[in-house]
C-alpha cells in the first residue's frame, strides 16, 4: 500500500498564518493525484502539523481525503510525544478514513526503549495501518536496527520511514527486515535506500516535483534525473525544513510563503539561491 513518492504535503496558510488555505489544500492534493504521486503525508512536520488546533486537525485530514476521492494513499500524521494524545489523533484519522498513520519515535520526554515500544503498541492498538517515524535529528533518540525490527513486529504496524541521515543504519534496517516497508525520509538518500531494498520514500521534494519525483522512485538508477533536481533539493535544505519548501512553492505559484510562528520565510540570501536552483530544474527540463 505505501510504496514510491509519497510527499510530505505543506500546508497552506492565508491571512499571515492565521488559518488554513482549505481551497489550495484542494488543488494541491488535485496536482499529486495528476502528477502521479503514490500517497501524501499530511499534517505532518513539513505541513506545519504541530502548530494545528484540534479542529484544523481533524478538518485538514477530512478534506485532504474527501479531496482525494480514494485516488491516493492519505497517511495521517498522528504521532506526538504523548502516547493518549497520539491514540486519539490516530482514532479521529481512522474514523475520518485514511489509509494510515504516521507516529514518530517520542521527542523531548526522551522515553527509554520500553516506553517507546509501549508508546506504538498503544497507537497501533487503533487498527489504523502505522508507519514509524524515526528520525533522531528531531526526537534526540537514535534506534539500532534490532530495535526498529522490534518495533515493526508490532501487530497493524507496516512500515518505517528511516530519516537518521545514516546510511550504514539504514542499510542494515533493509538487510534485517527484507519484508519491511522501508521508506527514506531523506530526499538526498532516497536512491540509495531504494537500491538497498527500501520501497520509496516519504519525502519534502515532492511537494514541487512530484512527476519527476515518482519517476525516481520507480528507477533509482536514473542519476541524470537526480542531477536535474540535486541543487534544488540541496538549496531548499539550507534552512529548516519546511521553510525552504514553501519558498520555492511559493515562487512556482502554488502557495502564499507564509507560515505560522516559530517558523518564519528564509532568509533572502536564501530565497536567491533557491530561486537559481529553480530556474537551474527549469532549463534542465
Amino acid at each position: 500500500m505505501f510504496y514510491g513518492s509519497i510527499p510530505a504535503l505543506i500546508t497552506p496558510f492565508a491571512e499571515e498564518g492565521e488559518s488554513i488555505d482549505y481551497q489550495t489544500l484542494e488543488k494541491l492534493i488535485a496536482f499529486h493525484i495528476e502528477e502521479k504521486s503514490n500517497g501524501l503525508v499530511v499534517s505532518g512536520t513539513t505541513g506545519e502539523g504541530p502548530s494545528y488546533s484540534e479542529d484544523e486537525y481533524k478538518k485538514v485530514i477530512a478534506t485532504s481525503i474527501e479531496a482525494s476521492d480514494g485516488r491516493i494513499n492519505i497517511i495521517a500524521t498522528s504521532g506526538t510525544n504523548d502516547t493518549r494524545k497520539s491514540v486519539q489523533r490516530t482514532q479521529i484519522a481512522k474514523t475520518l478514513g485514511a489509509n494510515g498513520a504516521l507516529a514518530i519515535v517520542p521527542y523531548y520526554n526522551k522515553p527509554n526503549f520500553t516506553g517507546i515500544k509501549r508508546h506504538f503498541e498503544e497507537i497501533a492498538n487503533t487498527g489504523l495501518p502505522l508507519i514509524i517515524y524515526h528520525h533522531p535529528g528531531r526526537t534526540g533518540i537514535t534506534l539500532n536496527a534490532s530495535e526498529l525490527a522490534t518495533l515493526h513486529k508490532i501487530n497493524n504496524v507496516v512500515g518505517i520511514k528511516e530519516a537518521s541521515d545514516n546510511p550504514a543504519l539504514t542499510k542494515e534496517i533493509c538487510e534485517l527486515m527484507p519484508e519491511a516497508i522501508i521508506l527514506s525520509g531523506n530526499d538526498h538518500l532516497a536512491q540509495q535506500v531504494l537500491r538497498n531494498g527500501g520501497k520509496g520514500s516519504i519525502n519534502v521534494i515532492g511537494n514541487l516535483a512530484p512527476s519527476m519525483w515518482h519517476m525516481l522512485m520507480t528507477n533509482p538508477e536514473c542519476d541524470d534525473l537526480y542531477e536535474v533536481l540535486r541543487p534544488l533539493i540541496e538549496a531548499i535544505n539550507i534552512e529548516v525544513n519546511p521553510q525552504g519548501i514553501k519558498c520555492a512553492m511559493a515562487q512556482a505559484g502554488y502557495c502564499e510563503n507564509t507560515f505560522r510562528l516559530p517558523l518564519v520565510p528564509v532568509t533572502s540570501e536564501t530565497e536567491d539561491k533557491i530561486s537559481a536552483a529553480n530556474l537551474f530544474c527549469i532549463d534542465a527540463l
